[in-house]
This record gives structure tokens, sequence and C-alpha cells, in this order.
């Protein structure tokens, strides 16, 4: 699955998880391919990826902080300000919180005055589970988003080290056992 032509056979049951290549010194699953994943197993990985991948989550971030306009269904967005809804496709002019006609709403600029029956209250329950989803999944993508990157991070201080290793090893300043300690520290950052 690396940058090298390498192939990988398992000779041991069971079969093993983590597989380092020699080579390009890639970590990968060798159940699934994937980059080394412990304690995660196989399925939720891949569960993972798709919905980084699916348009899932940008349709609970559309559903939880959008609404139609109700005379040309297009989506709009409510970023600050009060109540009153001016849609820019065609300037129709609506409340956000019962999406009922502007003019039959007086003055009442900051809150809905009209009476929000059962149908408002399960939208609200709605767009509540569709936040509380879509505040879920971040917290939990920008962790792994996060760690993605410091392995990214330690994956190039590896690099540097061991070019830095070979450089003082061919300037003759010791030998390969003298800087070997260095490798196992940035071996060490990436478990």
């Amino acid at each position: 699955p690396g940058t090298c032509d390498r192939v990988f056979e398992a000779i041991d049951k069971p079969i093993p998880g983590k597989v380092e290549c020699e080579l390009c010194g890639l970590k990968f699953c060798f159940q699934c391919s994937l980059s080394y994943h412990a304690p995660a197993s196989c399925d939720i990985m891949r569960n993972w990826f798709k919905k980084c991948r699916d348009d899932s989550e940008t349709a609970n971030y559309i559903s939880a902080n959008t609404k139609d306009c109700p005379k040309c269904k297009v989506c709009i967005e409510k970023n600050g300000g009060c109540n009153h809804m001016s849609c820019f496709s065609c300037n129709h002019h609506f409340c956000w919180m019962c999406i009922g006609d502007w003019k039959t709403h007086e003055n009442n600029y900051y809150e809905c005055s009209k009476y929000r029956g059962q149908p408002q209250s399960q939208l609200e329950t709605i767009q509540s589970r569709a936040r509380e989803a879509l505040k879920k999944y971040l917290h939990y993508f920008e962790r792994w988003d996060n760690h993605q990157r410091s392995l990214k991070l330690e994956e190039q201080t590896r690099a540097k080290l061991l070019e830095k290793i070979e450089q003082n090893i061919n300037a003759q300043n010791g030998t390969y056992i003298d800087w070997q300690y260095l490798e196992k520290a940035a071996d060490s950052l990436a478990k």
C-alpha cells in the first residue's frame, strides 16, 4: 500500500495487525491496508473514512443552521440579526422562527409572537439533534485530524533526523551506533 514495490504475505496465525515496511518505513494495518489504527477496528476505520468523504455531515450542518424560503424554497443561512428575513432570491419577507409571512408579525423583530404548536417543536427537535450530531462529529474529527497532522510532522522529523545522522556519519563525526539513539527517539514519537 506504500510507495515502494514490496509485497507482504502473512505466514503467522493469527494474521498480524501492524506491519512496517523496512524499505519505505510505512506502517499499516495488514488486514485492511489502511494506516495502522489500533485500537480502532478495521470496520470502524472504514466507516470513519467514509463519513469523512461523505457529504452527510455537510447535510447535518445545513439542516441545523439553515431554513428554506417559504416562497421559492432556496436555502438560507441566518448569520445574525433579527428574525426578519428577506430572501435574496425572490425578495420574500418572512419570519425566521415560524417561516410565516413577515406582514403578520407587526413590530416583533427579535421574538416571534406566533404560537408555535407541535409541528414547529418537532422541527426544532430535529434541528437540535442535527446540531448535536454535528458537534459530536466535529469533536472527533478535530482530534482525528490533529492526530493525522502530528503523524505527518513526526514523519518529517524522522526524515530530517535520518538525514542529519547520514551527514554526521559521512563527515566522520561518529558511526551509526553513535547516532542510532536519535532514530530510536523519532520512532518512539510515532508510536
